[in-house]
């Protein structure tokens, strides 16, 4: 199938030209830059992984840098195992705790 990558400041996905769905988010360091220092943000950024439902044919989601600390309640990263095309996960350089891991145990590998 033919695919485009669009890029801009703003945000960067991919579409299928056949289907005109998304099939890639990046949204890298959305909520600073890659050189603001991490001890400089006081509250963490929550995450309404719900939000993502509607992109039925998402292969790849990147969120690094985005001082994600959790996601918000019942609208967890339990959502994203409903992305069933789902393969690559990116959660680098955020402020996760190791209790995420709970969360992320409906996520198929």
């Amino acid at each position: 199938m033919n695919e485009v990558t669009y890029k801009s400041s703003k945000l960067k996905f991919q579409k299928k030209f056949v289907s005109r769905r998304v099939i890639g988010l990046s949204l890298n360091y959305k909520r600073s830059s890659p050189r603001e220092e991490y001890s400089k943000v006081k509250d963490g950024w929550y995450l309404n992984a719900f939000l993502f439902l509607p992109f039925k044919d998402l292969k790849s989601l990147y969120l690094p840098g985005n001082h994600i600390a959790g996601c918000v309640e019942n609208e967890g990263f339990e959502w994203l195992s409903r992305v069933s095309n789902l393969e690559t996960l990116d959660l680098s350089w955020n402020s996760l705790k190791n209790s995420i891991l709970l969360h992320m145990g409906n996520l198929s590998s």
